[in-house]
């Protein structure tokens, strides 16, 4: 047992040991966690979605992203929007899973909004997926898009596509 200059002990206490012990744990599992998680982000894949030319305004284009079972919707909605791409900053697309429980939601061209049959929770499309009535407490994750030689293309994803841990694992990524 060494003496400090005050003549203590420098021996760590049992309750010093545990909570030191807890510590590096908690920190370890957070670099685990979090790594992976990380890296996924940043490997998105690209995916044409559809051509300029191809699109109407207020008719929606389905496609899978990031992985082949995560349903998304392309939406042109005419005018300009948070978010939007294109000449007119009008085209958005959003993960068709609802926040709240997961359920497929469709898109109402009369409501211009995105609507869960399961509960009713409704999500703006003009305004970011913002939540407009229901249960559900997050917007759609936002599929992030870039327009390039008239083309839309998917390139990431903004927020975490409902029943996913990552929104690429587990599962296919997408292949353009």
């Amino acid at each position: 047992m060494s003496a400090t200059s005050e003549g203590q002990s420098s021996r760590l206490s049992r309750r010093q040991l545990l909570a030191a012990g807890a510590a590096a744990t908690a920190g370890a599992a957070v670099g685990i966690d979090t790594e992976p998680a990380a890296a996924a982000q940043r490997s998105y894949p690209r995916l044409r979605v559809a051509s300029l030319k191809g699109l109407r305004v207020n008719r929606p284009v389905s496609f899978m992203y990031p992985l082949k079972d995560q349903p998304n919707a392309l939406v042109d909605m005419g005018h300009k929007v948070p978010g939007g791409v294109g000449p007119k900053r009008s085209i958005v697309a959003f993960s068709t899973l609802c926040q709240h429980m997961g359920c497929p939601v469709v898109y109402s061209r009369s409501l211009r909004e995105f609507v869960c049959p399961c509960h009713q929770s409704r999500y703006d499309a003009e305004r970011l997926s913002s939540i407009v009535q229901g249960v559900a407490t997050r917007a759609l994750p936002r599929v992030l898009l870039q327009v390039r030689n008239g083309a839309v293309y998917a390139v990431g994803v903004d927020g975490l596509i409902y029943g996913y841990r990552t929104n690429l694992a587990p599962g296919r990524k997408v292949t353009s």
